[in-house]
């Protein structure tokens, strides 16, 4: 990845939780000043964030990308096109029961990516633990991610299970919606 693609990529996985709730982000490194490994970051309330992400995120990373701050790569494209609703978002692919679900049983979410080197070391289980452990104590009830089928070992490993899938019209991929209950703090 040049470092170009780079950015629009860190802007626009990262930058919404960086600016808008930088408190739910962790980083895994070897050691505390070492190269970063892995990060996961996501809100204990997704209704909410995603609401400010559209007016105080997207809205103003659609004008740097067309003004020209970030190059044209293929994700820019895809994610341009699914702003724009001419394809399909893979969250957008799942019903209003499953959306209801989410919102009452498990409202936060999280995003984290882990480099090649660092996966199968445990680094991203301990990202997640320490992720649910902050949730508990905060109060949420549950979290939930989207992903492709390729990690999902992986996240039923740390508590996840399969809530629903869907395919991506288009292009076929299947997406899945994975859950984790919590057990908050006073409850």
């Amino acid at each position: 990845m040049t470092p170009r693609w780079r950015e629009f990529f860190g802007e626009f996985w990262v930058g919404p939780y960086r600016r808008l709730v930088p408190q739910w982000t962790w980083v895994a490194r070897r050691a505390p000043d070492g190269p970063l490994l892995g990060y996961l970051t996501g809100a204990p309330g997704t209704a909410s964030f995603e609401r400010r992400r559209t007016w105080q995120h997207r809205l103003p990373l659609l004008v740097d990308l067309l003004r020209g701050r970030y190059p044209w790569n293929p994700d820019a494209r895809r994610w341009l096109r699914r702003s724009l609703r001419l394809d399909v978002h893979p969250e957008r692919c799942f019903g209003a029961a499953v959306k209801r679900e989410l919102r009452a049983r498990y409202p936060a979410h999280l995003h984290t990516n882990l480099a090649p080197e660092a996966q199968g070391q445990g680094a991203g289980k301990r990202l997640i633990e320490a992720y649910a452990s902050a949730l508990e104590a905060y109060g949420a009830a549950g979290i939930h991610l989207f992903c492709g089928p390729g990690p999902v070992g992986f996240y039923e490993k740390a508590g996840f299970r399969i809530l629903a899938r869907a395919v991506l019209p288009g292009s076929g991929a299947q997406v899945l919606v994975l859950v984790r209950a919590l057990r908050p703090s006073g409850s």
